[in-house]
This record gives C-alpha cells, structure tokens and sequence, in this order.
C-alpha cells in the first residue's frame, strides 16, 4: 500500500508496528520534503501524549532525539509501545533532515566549504518564506537576548538546520546590536544544562509558533 502523510496511513503503519525503521526510511527516501513528516509524526505523538491524561509540559528533545517531561510521573509513557515507535520515527526523520543540506550538492547557494550563504538555504521545508517573514516578525529591529532566543528555537525545532553567522541573520531577518551579544546570548540557550532560560525559551517558542499558525 502507498501511504501518503497527508492521510493517516502511514501514522497508523507506524504506530501498530507494521512500519519497523527500514520501513520509515524508506519511506522518507520517496518524500520532496521531510519537515511535513516530520510535523505529522509530532502532532500524532502529541495526541497520543494527551491521550494517557498526561497533563504535565512536554517538548520534543531535538538533541536527545527524544520527548521530555517537566513531572517524573509523567515517565511511565515510554512504556507505551505506540508512544516509542512514533518517537523512533521523529528521531529516524531528524537524522535524515540534519544530512540532507550534505546531501543537495546542487544547491546554488551553497559553498564548497558546507556552509550556505543565504538564509534561504538554512530553512527547512517547502514554506521557506513564510518561516522567513515569521522569524522577521519576531526579531526585527531588536538586539540580544531576544533575537537568541528565537533563533535557537528556530534551530532546535526543526525550522533551521543550524545557527547562520551573524552577518547573514543581520541581513535577513533585520537583527541589531553587536555579533559578541547575540553570540553570547545563543551560547547560554545551547548550552543550557540547567533549563535556567528555560522561561525565554518557551516564550520563544510559544511566539514563533503563533505566528507561524498565522502564516500556515
């Protein structure tokens, strides 16, 4: 059967297990765009999260490859076997996204160095614009600690490949202030252990993902 991630095949093929890894990568080498996909595995994931009563925040571990949960109680989901399964599947698409800009050699905006030169090339998916004119909403004409902010969710929930330089989120997307200021900022969400600017954080989160509702 063809499963098309706009119906709810391919969820439920992953969720009862008909679908093992080699199935989901498969099936991800026949997709234009991952992101999509990647977007419907979270949603099913974050339905199925509801479902057990959990009541507690959870967010997606972009890193780790996995869910986290503010209460401890809230841990026995992962002996959910649906739960797992779907979770295998976000991270198997997270690895095939992350190699994807080394795998487009093609792509006119990219240097032979890896590293793209416009921030068109660091978006990922089909709406590259409308992520581009949201982030700009949030950032232009503002300096430090905010724009961080936006940025490293941007990266870490899967709307950015990585961080651009400072020059290239300048021109894009209207940032000002210094480099050292945003850089040192970015650098105290990345390296957050401790979830100390974990308030920042979701207040970023929450924004991008306003605004991106609006433009979708």
């Amino acid at each position: 059967m063809i499963h098309n991630i706009y119906t709810t095949e391919f969820i439920a093929a992953v969720k009862d297990g008909s679908y093992n890894e080699n199935d989901v990568q498969r099936y991800c080498n026949t997709q234009p765009s991952l992101m999509p996909l990647f977007k419907s595995l979270h949603k099913a994931a974050s339905t199925l999260i509801a479902s057990k009563g959990i009541q507690g925040g959870f967010i997606w571990n972009l890193t780790e490859r996995r869910w986290d949960f503010d209460n401890a109680k809230d841990l026995h989901i992962y002996m959910d076997a649906e739960f797992t399964r779907l979770q295998d599947a976000m991270g198997i698409v997270c690895d095939l996204i992350e190699k994807q800009p080394f795998l487009e050699q093609k792509d006119p905006t990219k240097p032979q160095h890896g590293k793209y030169k416009s921030i068109e090339g660091y978006i990922i998916g089909n709406n590259k614009e409308a992520v581009i004119q949201a982030i700009k909403t949030l950032v232009s004409d503002t300096k430090g600690k905010h724009p961080a902010a936006v940025i490293f969710v941007a990266v870490s929930d899967g709307y950015m490949m990585s961080k651009p330089t400072f020059e290239i989120l300048k021109e894009a997307f209207g940032i000002v202030g210094t480099k050292s200021a945003f850089n040192i900022a970015y650098s105290k969400y990345r390296d957050d252990k401790r979830n100390t600017y974990e308030e920042d954080i979701n207040s970023a989160r929450a924004a991008l993902k306003r605004v991106l509702e609006g433009a979708f």
